[in-house]
Order: structure tokens, then C-alpha cells, then sequence
């Protein structure tokens, strides 16, 4: 209706930003990260529209760069940023720490990893992409599993990631775009399918001078009755082909298939489409 529903306002908070939010499975509750100086973590109770319980989640100071809630379990909520992994549960209308084994093993091995970006697949696991280029993989408690050997090795080759019905896509620094696939080796796990450099059409700039800042999966169906589109998240389709929603650095939007068709062809990427109907400029006109 483009009417605003509702206004949310964070109390004894110093910030005046929101970094990260996300919603629960059921949209019930809403997790949302405030930032500088105080980083105030706040738990919300969606239809009441008040706050259940708040902390401090980077006491430090350090950078957090999202948050999340279990869609599994919504009492469970993850928290990523530089050298930050912490994971809480709410309990009581509290926040309470989750003991990590990966926080043991870096205090243990005096090594700090910077988390860009993470999420909750549909297999029931959860992956966390470090600035370096590792890519973490965690069961649905939170629980370190293995550094995925598929993992790039690139510095901020995952800038953001996405979960879809076969694994998970990343998006990185020189507009390149990963596809994951569930592995039947449980040494590797996932294994990476295809690799695609993104490129919008009728524009001028070098992928390699770019990034891609945010990618999205959805399933899409065809009804035959009035051409109608039906879109639902991934692993939850009715078996219809994947499509890939691709942000990029210069401000344009790009769209992919993700069906098997595409991704099987050897050494041709898949076609990649604008999202607008005509190109448009990024930036000062001269």
C-alpha cells in the first residue's frame, strides 16, 4: 500500500545507524545491529513492536557486519564481524553467550579472522566467509565443523553470500560470482560448480574494477494461466529452475539462472540479464 507500518527506535543507544537486521523463520521476531560507538544488539518482539532483550555485542569496539537468527531455532541468533563470532541464545527474555569452539581455537592460537558475511542453509548448516578468502562451515547449533577445502583463498572473495537448494553462491571483489553444490564426500562437503564474472550489459566498466555487494536466490515458476510468476525461497519451490539476483558495486542489479542446464555447460557461463528494463549511469555525468 506504500504506507509506513511501523517505526522502530532504539533507547539508551548512542548510535544512530542499524547495520544488520534480520527475521526470524516466522517472522515473529526481528534481530536488528546498531552500530558505533556502543554496537547495541537488540532482540524484538515483531507484533508488539518492543524490544525483548538487548547487549552490547562488540564491547571492543570492533566492526560488526551482520547478524542472524537460527532459522531452525529462533532463540538462536549469530553475530559476525572483525575478529567478532559470537553466537546467543535468548533465554528468560535474555541474551546469553554460547560457549564457540572456534572462539576457543582462536584464542588458543592467538589468530583473528575478520567475518564478512554468513548464512543458514537449507541442509541444515551454516557457512561464514572470512576477508581471507575461507569459507567456515558450522551445523545449524553453531557448532565449527571444517574450513571448506572449495573455499577460494582469495582475499574478499566473499563479500556476500546466499543460500539456495544445492548449496550456496558467493559474491566477491572483481565482480566474480561462486556456486556451491553439496558434496557426497564428507571430507569436502561442498564443491565448487561454476565461477562467473558478472557483467551488466551497455556499460563501460572493467567487472574487474567492481565488486558484488549482495546476491539473492529465489525459485521461479511459470503458471501457463495468464503468464503469472510465482516466487518462493530457496529449497522451498515446487522444483522449478533457481534465478540468481546479482548487486554489483556500480549500482546495477543483474540476473542468472541457476538451473542445471546452465550451470552443466562446460566452459560457457550462464547468460547473465539486467534486472532493469534499460541501462542506466553510476555516478557524476562530465
Amino acid at each position: 500500500s506504500g504506507k509506513r507500518k511501523r517505526v522502530l527506535t532504539m533507547a539508551e543507544s548512542d548510535s544512530n545507524s542499524f547495520v544488520s537486521i534480520h527475521f526470524s523463520a516466522d517472522s515473529k521476531f526481528l534481530i536488528t545491529q546498531g552500530g558505533a560507538p556502543d554496537y547495541q544488539l537488540s532482540y524484538w518482539n515483531w507484533d508488539k513492536g518492543r524490544v525483548i532483550a538487548s547487549i552490547r555485542s562488540s564491547p571492543g569496539g570492533q566492526r560488526i557486519n551482520e547478524v542472524s537468527i537460527s532459522p531452525q531455532d529462533p532463540s538462536l541468533v549469530c553475530v559476525i564481524g572483525d575478529a567478532v563470532f559470537k553466537l546467543y541464545r535468548m533465554q528468560e527474555g535474555q541474551f546469553k553467550t554460547v560457549p564457540s569452539q572456534l572462539s576457543k581455537m582462536q584464542a588458543a592460537g592467538g589468530q583473528q579472522q575478520n567475518y564478512l558475511t554468513h548464512c543458514w542453509l537449507t541442509c541444515d548448516r551454516m557457512v561464514v566467509c572470512c576477508e581471507s578468502g575461507d569459507i567456515l562451515l558450522f551445523d545449524n547449533s553453531g557448532e565449527f565443523k571444517m574450513v571448506l577445502p572449495c573455499s577460494p583463498g582469495d582475499i574478499r572473495a566473499a563479500l556476500c553470500v546466499t543460500p539456495w537448494s544445492k548449496g550456496f553462491v558467493t559474491g566477491g571483489e572483481s565482480s566474480m560470482v561462486r556456486v556451491f553444490e553439496r558434496s557426497e564426500d564428507p571430507k569436502e562437503m561442498f564443491k565448487k560448480t561454476k565461477e562467473i564474472q558478472a557483467q551488466a550489459t551497455r556499460t563501460m566498466i572493467d567487472p574487474a574494477d567492481l565488486s558484488i555487494v549482495g546476491v539473492s536466490a529465489v525459485s521461479a515458476s511459470s503458471s501457463r494461466e495468464g503468464d503469472k510468476t510465482e516466487m518462493s525461497i530457496p529449497g522451498q519451490g515446487i522444483g522449478s529452475d533457481e534465478i540468481l539476483g546479482v548487486a554489483i558495486s556500480s549500482s546495477q542489479l543483474v540476473q542468472m539462472s541457476l538451473s542445471s542446464n546452465d550451470l552443466m555447460k562446460s566452459e560457457d557461463a550462464p547468460q547473465i540479464e539486467n534486472v532493469m528494463g534499460c541501462a542506466f549511469h553510476n555516478g557524476s555525468v562530465t
